[in-house]
């Protein structure tokens, strides 16, 4: 950083100098009338007050300039700064749970984070869930469910989120995902409440359909918490991609607002043509 030097500006002087004094004294004078001289001295007086505050003038005005440009300055217009976010482009999870993992490539992928305990996840199942699935099923659609636990961990502060994500996952690892994520959106109760492990271990699985070796397995996953890592890197992956709420939707990538239909008192549910029909007008497709 550069610095003001006082040599650099010089010393201001409020009081005139021996040598202003020896050029300016009327008192060696004697021609001139005693009150001609009062007058004259109280003027000079009043003359070198003048230069002197013209002097430090001067010398302020040129610190401020010597400083500005060195000192980055506030916009003079702060309403013209772009405050927009920057767009971080296509973001794309690597931990989730594929619907239809043997789909072409190049296919639309649509990517949810969705919280068991979110109320507005519950009502984005009901509008859209029914449809998604269709168009995976059909294969015109890349869906991938990314279960997040962000309404347990820092809104309720409970484990609910987290002890449902992994049921849904131990499904999973019995080929009875789907079934039983309608499930749990289909029973879920008013935020705060919570899942018991009876609904969760006993009562879902079987409104799943979940039966048999199935349940044997889904019970022996459930138990041990052997899902709860992959629980856990779908939340912290989610958290790193910026996604700090639910529900969020990606098409390729991008986020994508959704219509929740928050001014309706019971929601349409949207065909799965529309859901299509929306989605390549996104893509291109």
């Amino acid at each position: 950083m550069v610095k003001v030097k006082r040599s650099e500006v010089g010393t201001i002087a409020t009081e005139p100098s021996e040598e202003s004094d020896a050029r300016v004294d009327v008192h060696e004078n004697p021609s001139l009338p005693a009150d001609h001289r009062d007058e004259t001295i109280r003027l000079l007086k009043i003359f070198v007050g003048i230069l002197s505050v013209i002097s430090v003038g001067l010398v302020i005005s040129l610190m401020i300039v010597l400083v500005s440009g060195i000192i980055p300055q506030a916009p003079s217009n702060p309403g013209a700064v772009n405050t927009q976010p920057v767009d971080p482009g296509p973001m794309f999870s690597t931990t989730y749970i594929p619907i239809n993992p043997n789909v072409a490539a190049g296919t639309p992928i649509v990517e949810i984070h969705s919280d068991y305990q979110c109320p507005w996840c519950g009502r984005a199942e009901y509008i859209y869930g029914p449809a998604f699935y269709e168009l995976s099923q059909a294969g015109e659609i890349d869906l991938r469910i990314q279960l997040r636990t962000l309404v347990g961990d820092a809104i309720i502060k409970n484990d609910d989120s987290q002890r449902a994500a992994m049921a849904a996952v131990c499904a999973y690892r019995v080929d009875a995902f789907w079934s039983y994520h309608q499930v749990i959106f289909g029973n879920q109760p008013p935020e705060g409440e919570g899942f018991s492990d009876e609904q969760l271990r006993v009562e879902f699985p079987m409104a799943a359909g979940i039966q048999s070796q199935q349940l044997v397995d889904f019970l022996a996953c459930y138990d041990s918490k052997a899902t709860e890592a992959d629980v856990v890197a779908m939340e912290m992956q989610g958290r790193e991609m910026g996604i700090n709420g639910t529900p969020t939707f990606l098409v390729n990538g991008l986020k994508i607002p959704f219509d929740l239909q928050a001014d309706a008192d019971v929601p349409k549910q949207v065909t799965a043509a529309t859901l299509l029909a929306g989605i390549k007008d996104l893509t291109g497709g």
